[in-house]
């Protein structure tokens, strides 16, 4: 499929020149996924169909436009190309606009993104949702028990008029379990789930299970902090990789062009302590974010955004990088699988403290980037003496972003599960406050 795919790309492209553009990148991908749904031991199966769509983008000049269409007959890329030309004539002139050119090109590399086992069918996803479910569902105290087991596989063309032509495919096997516990006012669900470019790579599904109902189970008889304080905050591993993910929005070109962030001054200093780095490595054979180009075609590599507290480089485009002056680095498609660097104390040993609050859910965005204001809701678990004391719920967290950045301090409990990854992190002493 993946050739037939490569001639549309390339025809969509000759098309849009014919009809007058001087330049075109093309996207040609089709998808297919299989998804069960077992509450309580009932299934649902949802078989979606193949789904294949184009994306084409032209320029005059400095001028461009982008459509989006899924009719793949001659008739059809004729008139989308068409009206992406029309399109463009009506648009301004953008100066940094451009195609990636030959020598920013990657040569293939296989990542291991297929599946090297056939994917379960849906009768296979049926059987292991109901068999979740029913363990789930089995626990004392939980009144539903919800899961899903998915697979999915797809493939994609990229192609540029300066003779950009890549390729690529990838599977998925994902489980998800989640758990409804209590009644009336308190009432809680957490949820616990892997996804794996290769099934045989999933955690265990009772595990994932026994992970969800651990989880609510322990959040009831939560309850507010009575009085306002500031007091040490610490993340759990999920909750950091939300933290990551914000810090990366703050360092995109484009908000640093566009003076929307504030980190965009931070270039070559010290925002994080000498313990952090940041490693975004695109090449992790079968990894969830692997790939060896963007979606402009760029090559990409690991990279060290952070050493040793200090930033090295932004997240750069074809577009954010004339902007700023600088070559783009491969980050049209956003990070890949993107790691917060281990720690060198035990989980026990960073949360040994006389009082404290661990967030295991958060509430809302929270985090303001073009100011670095930190307010969000939270949820999680009051720490007395080192050790957890009760469950919280319904506070508020509230600080600084670059206070919370100089004093992140990681515990050595850093799991690779999915394409962003970071440890338990104390965040400083925040003010915790009823929400």
């Amino acid at each position: 499929m993946t050739t037939s795919y490569e001639k549309l790309a390339q025809q969509a492209i000759d098309l849009a020149k014919k009809a007058g553009a001087t330049d075109a990148i093309c996207h040609v991908s089709r998808s297919k996924s299989t998804e069960i749904k077992a509450e309580n031991g009932e299934q649902k199966t949802y078989e979606g169909p193949s789904e294949h769509g184009i994306a084409l983008t032209v320029f005059k000049g400095k001028k461009l436009a982008s459509v989006e269409g899924v009719d793949l007959s001659v008739e059809g890329l004729t008139r989308l190309a068409d009206r992406a030309v029309a399109m463009a004539e009506y648009t301004a002139e953008n100066p940094y606009a451009g195609l990636s050119e030959s020598s920013q090109w990657a040569k293939p590399v296989d990542l291991g993104k297929v599946d090297s086992k056939p994917l379960m069918d849906a009768s296979a996803l049926k059987a292991l949702a109901g068999q979740m479910s029913v363990r789930a569902s089995a626990v004392k105290g939980v009144t539903k028990g919800t899961c899903y087991a998915s697979t999915s596989y797809g493939e994609s063309v990229t192609a540029n008029s300066n003779g950009l032509l890549v390729s690529g495919e990838g599977t998925y096997t994902s489980l998800t379990a989640s758990a409804l516990v209590g009644a009336g006012d308190d009432t809680f669900m957490a949820y616990w789930g892997d996804a794996q470019r290769h099934a045989e790579d999933l955690e265990p599904w009772e595990f994932i299970v026994d992970e969800a109902v651990r989880r609510s189970l322990s959040m009831l008889g939560a309850a507010p902090i009575k009085n306002p304080r500031e007091m040490p905050v610490f993340f759990d591993e999920k909750m950091s990789t939300v933290l990551l993910r914000q810090f990366m929005s703050g360092i995109s070109g484009d908000a640093v062009f566009n003076k929307s962030t504030f980190l965009k001054d931070a270039l070559s200093t010290e925002v994080f302590n000498p313990n952090i780095t940041i490693t975004d490595d695109p090449l992790v054979v079968r990894g969830l974010g692997s790939r060896y180009c963007d979606s402009q075609g760029v090559a990409m590599q690991k990279r060290e955004l952070v050493t040793q507290g200090v930033l090295n480089e932004w997240l750069l485009t074809i577009g954010s990088g004339k902007k700023l002056g600088l070559p783009s680095n491969g980050f049209a498609s956003g990070t890949s699988n993107l790691t917060l660097s281990n720690g060198f104390m035990t989980r026990d040993d960073l949360l040994n403290v006389e009082e404290g609050f661990l967030v295991t859910g958060l509430m809302g965005t929270g985090a303001n980037i073009m100011t670095g204001d930190y307010s969000c809701g939270a949820q999680g678990f009051l720490i007395k003496d080192g050790k957890i004391d009760r469950p919280i719920k319904g506070v508020t967290i509230a600080g600084h972003l670059s206070d919370m950045y100089k004093q992140l301090t990681q515990a050595d409990d850093l799991k690779m599960r999915g394409a962003t990854n970071a440890p338990t992190c104390y965040v400083g002493p925040m003010k915790v406050s009823a929400a």
